[in-house]
């Protein structure tokens, strides 16, 4: 039974593409990307992004997650579900820290 946590009430993953030593996308017999994999699903919460001081990162969002030991690139897709809506946006900076990890990323725009 999952516990309630109310610094985390949203749900992401974090979704890789499947990628080549050289970068290039891995394809099927058809020539299409093979589908991202995902390499963690956890709760969440949204916060202030400018809450450090020390850095300064220029990004559309900043959430708050539970400490993990899933290494998270930039460029990584990241998928939110709050209370309203599910979105996607692209991981610009993933800090894991002694106490959680905070995930600063740009929104896809339409």
């Amino acid at each position: 039974m999952e516990t309630e946590n109310p610094r985390f009430p949203h749900k992401c993953k974090i979704l890789r593409q499947q990628i080549d030593e050289n970068g290039v996308p891995i394809t099927d017999e058809n020539g299409k990307p093979l589908p991202p994999i995902e390499i963690l699903s956890s709760n969440c919460g949204y916060r202030n992004k400018n809450a450090r001081e020390t850095i300064v990162i220029e990004a559309d969002y900043m959430i708050a997650l539970p400490k993990h030991s899933t290494d998270i690139h930039s460029g990584d897709t990241i998928e939110i579900t709050d209370y309203t809506r599910t979105y996607s946006g692209r991981v610009k900076l993933s800090l894991v820290g002694n106490l959680g990890a905070n995930i600063w990323y740009d929104e896809f725009k339409a």
